[in-house]
């Protein structure tokens, strides 16, 4: 069973805060503002860039979340919920590809997969692959 870890963009630092565990009131919502618990504290952070450790690491070890960019090959990929909210999926950012792969796969090649960032802090990786 993997750990349920959560990662969002600080609303004070414009950072990544990453929760080391989730336990009952991890997460907190007020209204419209959301608070990330990280060492007893509550962060503000935002809502729309939360994201779930998917349960891989890619092959420096590194953690892999939901909003995460990956490179596999040529290939940039970003890992989304699915539509239907039930499993993570890959998909391919290149416009003329638009390839998608599911966990199995990426766990199969995960020795190979490096995080090159996230949508929300390299907004640039991906308007570099739509200019391609």
């Amino acid at each position: 069973m993997r750990e349920i870890k959560f990662r969002a963009m600080s609303i004070n630092d414009c950072c990544m805060i990453y929760s080391m565990t989730i336990a009952n009131g991890t997460i907190k919502r007020k209204k419209d503002n959301l608070y990330l618990e990280v060492f007893g504290k509550f962060v503000g952070v935002e809502p729309k860039t939360l994201g779930q450790y998917i349960g891989l690491k890619d092959k420096n070890g590194k953690e892999i979340y939901d909003g995460d960019l990956l490179k596999h090959n040529d290939n940039i990929f970003e890992v989304k919920m699915s539509s239907n909210k039930k499993v993570f999926v890959l998909r391919d950012i290149n416009p003329k590809m638009r390839n998608w792969r599911d966990l199995e796969w990426c766990s199969n090649v995960s020795k190979y997969i490096e995080v090159i960032g996230n949508i929300y802090e390299n907004k640039n990786i991906l308007d570099d692959k739509a200019q391609d």
